[in-house]
């Protein structure tokens, strides 16, 4: 679907060699709110919020995630669609891949040199 998509990035993903839209991940949560997203933008926030909460919490546990967008838009196509079981009128927002990580997940070391710390007077 994605190198037919019209969208230059997903295609250009797509074609690359060995690209796995979903990353080989073992399971998924679909986040959806009624509608899809609002006007203003809130059903989209309050879904990536909760996304986030769960990559924090799958890296506690020691399991691999990504708060993933891209392969939404499938979501909304046969025989995907009916595979999801999402309520009527609502519509898959973003997802989180769930599953096992290749490498051991080791702490990572970050430069504060990039740091702003001015004064909001």
């Amino acid at each position: 679907m994605m190198k037919h998509s019209g969208n230059e990035f997903a295609e250009k993903m797509a074609n690359t060699p060995g690209y796995s839209a979903v990353r080989n991940a073992q399971a998924f949560v679909v986040i959806s709110a009624p509608g899809g997203n609002n006007e203003m933008g809130f059903a989209m926030a309050n879904a990536s919020c909760a996304a986030e909460n769960m990559c924090l919490a799958a890296t506690e546990l020691g399991i691999g995630s990504r708060f993933m967008m891209g392969p939404v838009m499938s979501l909304a196509q046969e025989p995907i669609k009916s595979g999801v079981n999402l309520s009527e009128g609502y519509q898959a927002l973003v997802m989180v891949a769930l599953g096992n990580v290749a490498d051991e997940m080791k702490e990572r070391t970050r430069s504060q040199d990039n740091i702003d710390y001015a004064s909001a007077e």
